[in-house]
């Protein structure tokens, strides 16, 4: 094997390894991996010894609710669905019980080695079996899947003790909430000892079920509401921190604590950030890597190659590797929004655009009224509400109307490029060198 080739080789099993280690796009499920609320989760985890009771997880996006919700129901016997716009009161039951494996008796668990449902026009479901090419429907009863037959499967059931309802905004349908409203009273009504979550994203829980007055109704009763907000500092330098003890991925003093005042609370941003910080160490060391192993003689070389860890390389993140993982961040945003991204240039280029760019921010997620932004900015509101246009793309990054990930994302950006600016020479030039080279002096 080439020397390049094994440089590559390297680099790829130790990036792959890098990104199990943090994960902007995946929640957590390991414990050891989990920072923050602890309090919060403590609460929560009592709640849910409570009979009849449901609990209701909202918050921003990117602010970690569904890995909070894994850490909740950890020890326990989990049925999760993720909700879909499309979805309706049959689709979602029929998962459900399918996934907790109580939708077919033992005998026919026995004799289906695949199976298929179909719903009928009439509101049966049936099971085919797939041992052949010719599919042969076999119904599991003529029964209809509403409130009662559900409530009597799920009685009969030791599979399932809590159903998780993720992705909990896509529900638009007035009627799926009635009906949901509805059997999780017959839960409690009926003593059936199974706890509900809802996990979704929104600004209150009544975002989540709107103009539902069963919820209303309940509410008092039955539920139990928790936002997830943004994290504390503190809490995202323990994201860094117990990956350092784990792994051995050592942050620079500084720049860790960089990351945490970037991320603003999030943690998916506090992964990227990371987690771009090492691949630029990664990519900067992996030939030196490849020296060492070389050195040690063919044996070494055949067990150096397979056994290769991030903890074995001990990786130790210092300026370089932070900036070069600031640049991977500022330029994924400006692949994602170039429109954007030429006027944040723009922002930057002009007097105090930093600063205006800032309480735009500010005046989005905090609901501060346009007049006092513009007063103190000393611009009229007829320019602020242009400035305001020119990211409106951006604003509505969120399709479900929740703002916030989208103007902190764009908040988050902003600091990236005014450290990368302070950090560098010329760093606003190698942000945006097209608009440099194009303004004229």
């Amino acid at each position: 094997m080439k020397g390049s080739d094994q440089t590559q080789k390297i680099a790829q099993k130790l990036r792959k390894q890098a990104a199990s280690v943090y994960t902007p796009g995946v929640p957590i499920t390991d414990p050891k991996y989990f920072s923050g609320r602890d309090n919060l989760l403590n609460d929560l985890t009592d709640q849910l010894d409570i009979q009849g009771k449901v609990i209701i997880l909202y918050g921003d996006r990117g602010v970690g609710k569904t890995s909070f919700c894994n850490m909740l129901v950890r020890n326990r016997k989990a049925i999760k669905y993720s909700c879909t716009e499309k979805d309706n009161f049959i689709t979602i039951f029929l998962n459900i019980l399918r996934d907790a494996e109580i939708f077919l008796t033992e005998d026919e668990q026995t004799s289906i080695l695949e199976s298929g449902i179909e719903i009928g026009a009439d509101g049966t479901f049936k099971v085919s079996d797939k041992k052949t090419q010719n599919i042969k429907y076999k119904p599991i009863g003529q029964e209809r899947l509403d409130q009662s037959a559900i409530l009597r499967r799920l009685k009969q059931s030791t599979q399932v003790d809590t159903i998780v309802f993720d992705e909990a905004q896509n529900l638009k349908d007035k009627h799926v909430h009635s009906q949901l409203s509805s059997l999780l009273k017959a839960f409690s009504d009926n003593h059936l000892d199974i706890a509900v979550i809802f996990v979704g994203i929104a600004e209150t829980d009544e975002n989540l079920f709107p103009a539902d007055p069963d919820y209303a109704e309940y509410k008092l009763r039955h539920y139990t509401t928790a936002q997830i907000p943004p994290m504390e500092e503190n809490e995202i330098l323990d994201i860094i921190e117990r990956r350092e003890k784990l792994f051995k991925l050592v942050f620079d003093e500084k720049f860790k604590k960089d990351i945490a005042w970037l991320s603003i609370g999030y943690p998916s941003i506090a992964h990227t950030l990371a987690l771009y910080s090492i691949f630029s160490w990664i990519n900067r060391n992996a030939t030196e890597l490849i020296k060492k192993i070389l050195l040690g003689g063919l044996q070494y070389i055949f067990f150096g190659l397979l056994s290769i860890s991030l903890g074995k390389v001990r990786i130790n993140i210092d300026r370089p590797d932070f900036l070069n993982g600031l640049k991977k961040f500022i330029d994924e945003f400006k692949r994602n929004y170039k429109d954007e991204a030429l006027d944040l240039c723009k922002l930057f280029i002009e007097d105090e655009g930093s600063r205006i760019l800032n309480s735009i921010i500010q005046l989005r997620t905090n609901s501060i009224p346009l007049a006092q932004i513009s007063n103190e900015l000393k611009l009229d509101e007829h320019e602020l509400r242009s400035i305001i246009v020119r990211f409106s793309k951006l604003i509505k990054l969120s399709k479900d109307g929740n703002l916030k990930f989208a103007f902190s994302y764009l908040s988050s950006v902003n600091r990236a490029c005014l450290t990368y600016i302070q950090e560098k020479e010329d760093g606003l030039a190698q942000i945006y060198p097209d608009a440099i080279s194009s303004k004229k002096p």
